[in-house]
């Protein structure tokens, strides 16, 4: 260790020699590089691979005090896969937020099972299945949509629209194709083209419609539809 020698003028003029120790009079914080204080100072732990000392690491964020461990898996409320302000149009089904007027997903608020309307295009009305339309040659007859368009068009009793049926005739077979159509029975025909009174003449013993409608037996007799000599 090094002292140094100062003079100090006293009041009285005199003077007065001092020795101080360098390290503690260095007062411009320039200390020779191999001069170092008797005290141990504490020092800080220097980064892997050199360089100048660091600060001690900060806790792990994830340890202090008062973190919500929950943050770590997202939103609390993942119930609802719709943003707030749609609950009054909107519904969640699975993971989608689906709108309460496709019938996709049904159409009540606590559903999302699919209108399923037999033969017909459904859609919501009023939060509950509807139909929207029947597909070709069928409808809603009965006006309830739990069945669908239960109604086959193409049907003698419904012939074209609901509740038209086809008039019965003599002796006819009636049909549908969109509108009412009826052909005879075997061995009966409608000679006098008259579809009121169905199929009035008998083709198989009638000499004068024979077989068919103008058919003649010219002196002979019908039989089973055929012509016979006397």
């Amino acid at each position: 260790m090094r002292f140094r020698i100062s003079w100090v003028p006293l009041a009285s003029g005199a003077i007065a020699l001092v020795a101080c120790n360098e390290i503690l009079d260095n007062r411009e914080g320039l200390l020779a590089r191999d001069e170092r204080s008797t005290e141990a100072a504490p020092t800080q732990p220097a980064k892997t691979g050199g360089g100048s000392a660091t600060q001690p690491e900060s806790p792990d964020a994830s340890s202090a005090p008062g973190m919500d461990a929950a943050t770590e898996d997202g939103p609390e409320d993942a119930a609802s896969a719709c943003p707030p302000g749609l609950e009054a149009t909107s519904k969640t089904c699975g993971t989608r937020c689906v709108s309460r007027s496709d019938p996709e997903y049904g159409c009540a608020a606590d559903t999302c099972t699919p209108c399923g309307l037999a033969s017909a295009m459904p859609a919501c009305v009023n939060g509950a299945c509807a139909i929207f339309a029947c597909e070709l040659n069928r409808a809603d007859c009965n006006l309830d949509p739990a069945d669908g368009c239960e109604t086959d068009l193409l049907s003698p009793a419904t012939c074209g629209a609901c509740g038209n049926a086809c008039p019965a005739a003599p002796h006819t077979i009636t049909g549908c194709s969109g509108m009412c159509t009826f052909e005879c029975e075997e061995g009966w025909g409608d000679c006098n083209g008259d579809p009121l009174d169905g199929c009035e003449t008998p083709l198989v013993d009638d000499p004068a419609n024979c077989g068919q409608c103008g058919r003649v037996c010219f002196f002979g007799s019908c039989i089973a539809g055929q012509c016979f000599p006397l």
